[in-house]
């Protein structure tokens, strides 16, 4: 498609991009990308207007100090170090190029009338003690570790939602690419049955395109769901009648499943340059009893600067296994086939590129 998409509206180009219904997928890739670019736009004239509010203040200071006027101030006085926080924070959730959108995903709901709409707010406040009984309580259950936060929000009827981030590397090691996560559960509960109702995580990029949903009651057609939702805009909240549930479970995008590492980081070459992962995906059984398991990670660049490689590993019983590598924005755009032969079988791994009903597929071929 050669369409250009600049004038098109960010509500619009969400409906392209992420909409459900059967339709153009080359268009809904072109207008991921725009997105995509005016996030970045965004972030870069951002920065730009940092730079040049800074070089005014400091312009004002001087100008103020030959004329012996100590008490003149810029006519625009710079950031405050929250202001600048704030900024950098909503660009990096991707507040910049899909907020407008976000009231379409979220099934209609006003988000704008929550009272502050940066979802990272909470994290501003320091942690209580009921927020460190949480963490405690997340790493009992199995969370490898808690990278920011947690925090507890009230919601309806007694119930808890435990909002933090988690570890992207399985060994725990924190990175950028660190997920959003979210836990409900139910304090009136007695303590020997002290269970969480339901939770998930998400990616960075899924949490700013669409949030974090967690839904409390599913329907054979799951639709009409009472869920938690938190972000794109807004702290966690309990909505009801949510519709099209899917389109939130979905990922549509190849790291989308990546956010529940695996503990064993063994099967990467080199641990350290691990990003995200890695999470076994698939699994495969041969009529004669032999399997593989194929799995994914992230790993950043072995140069400086470079763009993060997304590999898959097909690993069988009998020893043998197979790695492949490319860099994140080919598998995002073509996706990655990996074969193995092992045992006298022959594998046939795929992973599909970004987009909407999108699927990974292990298949004996032979």
């Amino acid at each position: 498609m050669s369409d250009d998409l600049s004038a098109v509206d960010d509500a619009q180009l969400e409906r392209w991009a992420y909409g459900r219904a059967d339709g153009d997928g080359e268009r809904a890739q072109a207008a991921q990308f725009e997105l995509a670019r005016r996030v970045e736009a965004a972030r870069a004239a951002q920065a730009e207007a940092e730079r040049a509010e800074a070089v005014r203040a400091e312009a004002a200071r001087l100008a103020a100090e030959q004329s012996g006027d100590e008490e003149t101030a810029p006519e625009h006085p710079p950031l405050t170090d929250d202001e600048r926080r704030h900024r950098r924070r909503m660009l990096a959730t991707g507040w910049a190029g899909v907020a407008a959108a976000a009231l379409a995903l979220v099934g209609g709901v006003a988000v704008l009338g929550q009272p502050d709409p940066d979802p990272l707010a909470l994290f501003e406040q320091p942690a209580t003690e009921r927020d460190e009984a949480s963490e405690a309580w997340l790493l009992q259950a199995g969370v490898s570790a808690v990278t920011l936060g947690p925090r507890v929000v009230d919601l309806e009827n007694g119930m808890l939602a435990i909002a933090f981030r988690s570890a992207a590397v399985g060994d725990g090691t924190s990175t950028e690419w660190d997920p959003y996560c979210i836990v409900v559960r139910d304090p009136n509960v007695s303590d020997d049955r002290d269970i969480a109702l339901d939770g998930g995580c998400v990616s960075p990029e899924q949490f700013a395109r669409e949030g974090l949903v967690a839904p409390l009651r599913l329907t054979a057609e799951m639709s009409d769901l009472d869920a938690v939702i938190w972000g794109p805009v807004g702290p966690p909240r309990l909505e009801r009648g949510i519709d099209d549930y899917l389109r939130f479970v979905l990922g549509e995008s190849v790291i989308d499943r990546m956010v529940y590492p695996d503990a064993d980081t063994s099967i990467v070459d080199d641990p350290s340059r691990l990003l995200m992962g890695p999470v076994t995906l698939l699994a495969g059984e041969a009529a004669d009893e032999s399997f593989v398991l194929a799995s994914t990670y992230l790993q950043r660049s072995d140069t400086e600067g470079g763009e993060p490689t997304f590999c898959v590993r097909v690993g069988a019983d009998d020893g043998t296994s197979s790695t492949a590598c490319a860099l994140l924005s080919a598998v995002r755009q073509a996706g990655i086939d990996v074969p193995i032969s092992a045992g006298g079988n022959t594998w046939s791994i795929r992973i599909d590129p970004d987009g909407p009903n999108r699927s990974d597929t292990l298949e004996l071929v032979g």
